[in-house]
């Protein structure tokens, strides 16, 4: 089940969850795939705001559904390097890494990136979703964490 809602942004899911937009749901696991949408604030709101955003999401999550596995998707590249939403992707993502998500035994973390991207860091064209061997390979192990 895809709960998403297009547009939405870390506090976005926050509210959502504080107020009972998940009620009744009881996974077994989760994907969290946010943060992307906060990148068109960043110039505002820094970086840090971000990656804290999705730590909150984390938290929020975990104290909800104790019993599930989270699986926390790293924002994945958007337009191309050396653009501001690019670049500040990349640092938000790197921002997450110190906040040891993962720290939880029922979090994991998951970083497409290079699944996503060119040698040159372009991403590549038409690529939409990961291929069943890279799924095999990159979110199984998470699953299996989780």
């Amino acid at each position: 089940m895809n709960i998403g809602i297009g547009g939405d942004k870390t506090q976005n899911v926050l509210w959502r969850i504080d107020h009972g937009g998940f009620e009744g749901l009881e996974p077994k696991a989760i994907v969290l795939m946010i943060g992307n949408n906060n990148m068109f604030f960043t110039p505002e709101t820094g970086i840090v705001a971000a990656a804290l955003g999705i730590q909150m999401c984390v938290r929020n999550l975990r104290e909800n559904f104790p019993g599930a596995g989270l699986i926390v998707v790293k924002i994945l590249p958007a337009h191309a390097p050396g653009h501001r939403f690019y670049e500040d992707i990349k640092r938000t993502n790197a921002a997450l890494d110190p906040l040891r998500l993962d720290s939880d035994a029922k979090v994991a973390m998951l970083d497409v990136w290079s699944d996503f991207t060119n040698g040159d860091a372009t991403i590549r064209m038409g690529f939409s979703r990961p291929t069943a061997s890279t799924f095999r390979r990159r979110v199984m192990p998470c699953m299996r964490r989780a």
